[in-house]
């Protein structure tokens, strides 16, 4: 599809470039470009009123694009409306603009008719989506230290395969000792008392002991 568009008009309605700014038919080209480039079967005859350049501007125009200013006698309006009145078949043209004036005379002429707005708005929404696409996507770093958590199935086949993991036995624990804790004295028994006289058992009075029964 060839499209006449009518470059000031439809920069009125784009978003990030202004009729005041001495780049907007530049700023314009470069997005017509990438918008060209998404669909070689796009074409587009781009009509400026004049500036510096005037008829066709070569070194701005391209295989898919031809870019037209217009004369100190002729506005870019006038172009366009000629343009229509010469098209061979209409049918495959598409005229941008929101001209009324211009629009009657496609009408006329029953070339299909895009307003400004329209193109604008959907060429910004082909923008966007080109640019979530092209947006190179971060990947989150791995860690050394990060290893994958095992499945339960991956479990059980990891212990019909090797068996499950011996446990390790216990060690005893020591008692602690206390430290500075005074040792437990050992005591002996006593030697047995040595018998008695006769003498002795007579003035004592006491019973005789075991030992001394014996003797």
């Amino acid at each position: 599809m060839h499209y006449l568009i009518d470059g000031h008009n439809l920069i009125g309605q784009l978003d990030g470039v202004e009729l005041s700014d001495p780049d907007d038919e530049l700023k314009l080209l470069k997005r017509l470009r990438r918008w060209t480039v998404a669909d070689p079967r796009r074409q587009v005859t781009l009509f400026f009123d004049g500036g510096i350049f005037r008829g066709e501007a070569k070194h701005l125009s391209g295989a898919l694009i031809t870019v037209i200013f217009s004369s100190r006698k002729q506005t870019a309006d006038a172009l366009i409306i000629k343009a229509l009145n010469q098209l061979k078949n209409p049918q495959e043209f598409t005229l941008v603009t929101s001209d009324a004036e211009i629009r009657k005379v496609a009408q006329r002429r029953r070339v299909a008719m895009i307003p400004s707005d329209r193109f604008a708005a959907d060429m910004q929404k082909e923008e966007l989506a080109r640019l979530r696409t092209e947006a190179p996507v971060e990947e989150k770093p791995k860690s050394a230290k990060e290893e994958p958590a095992l499945s339960e199935a991956e479990v059980n086949e990891w212990l019909d395969a090797f068996g499950p993991v011996p446990e390790r036995p216990r060690q005893p624990r020591r008692k602690a000792r206390l430290r500075n804790a005074p040792a437990e004295a050992t005591t002996s028994p006593e030697p047995p008392a040595p018998p008695r006289s006769a003498d002795e058992l007579k003035d004592s009075g006491d019973r005789l002991r075991a030992d001394e029964i014996e003797e």
